[in-house]
């Protein structure tokens, strides 16, 4: 192969498991998804993993005996719990009704610190941008109107602690794979987020 051109056939070998499994997810959602009474909601995603582990298996010429290596490794049971532990805890705060805490916001308090503060907390917390949109919204109803502008702010704020909350999953298999802190990642992640969130502000402001 020539220096600089690209060996598409690799590629669509190496792409192709994750493209099946993205493909089958996408048209078999609407089939299987919330249609069954099991513990299991999202058949489709289980189908279309399966199926794509199974590609890669046989386009990788990897035995029964190699993969099973693979889902025993330290590593990934420690991705696998973390990621549970992480969706269990999105799920108890989807649980709570946290409107009472408008009784605790004295009267005098900034309304746009609590438009951004409110709905980033509580994706920090979470993990989850919509987990925070969901339990601020009721909460910065009872103080201010929720206006366009509004809503777009506490959506940039809720997206941003999602994207630096320790229960990103994305973020915490990312620096696990990479074997990096996730500690160190905040030091170009808080600036970045910090700007996001000024500029928003301008913008609904103008």
């Amino acid at each position: 192969m020539e220096r600089g051109k690209a060996d598409t056939r690799l590629l669509l070998k190496v792409f192709s498991p994750i493209m099946a499994a993205i493909a089958i997810a996408l048209t078999t959602s609407n089939i299987l998804d919330y249609r069954f009474n099991l513990p299991i909601n999202r058949l489709s995603m289980v189908l279309g993993i399966s199926i794509g582990i199974t590609l890669l298996t046989i386009l990788s010429k990897t035995s029964v005996r190699e993969l099973a290596k693979v889902f025993v490794r330290k590593d990934s049971i420690q991705l696998a719990l973390i990621g549970y532990g992480a969706m269990m805890l999105r799920g108890v705060f989807t649980t709570l009704d946290l409107s009472c805490l408008i009784e605790h916001i004295p009267q005098n308090f900034s309304t746009t610190i609590l438009v951004i503060a409110i709905p980033l907390l509580f994706s920090i917390i979470a993990g989850s941008p919509t987990t925070g949109i969901a339990l601020s919204i009721p909460i910065i109803e009872g103080v201010i109107e929720i206006t366009p502008s509004i809503a777009s702010l506490v959506y940039v704020s809720s997206f941003m602690g999602y994207l630096g909350s320790p229960l990103h999953l994305c973020y915490i298999y990312t620096a696990e794979y990479l074997g990096i802190s996730i500690i160190k990642g905040y030091r170009y992640l808080v600036p970045a987020i910090i700007a996001t969130i000024i500029v928003a502000y301008i913008v609904t402001a103008i």
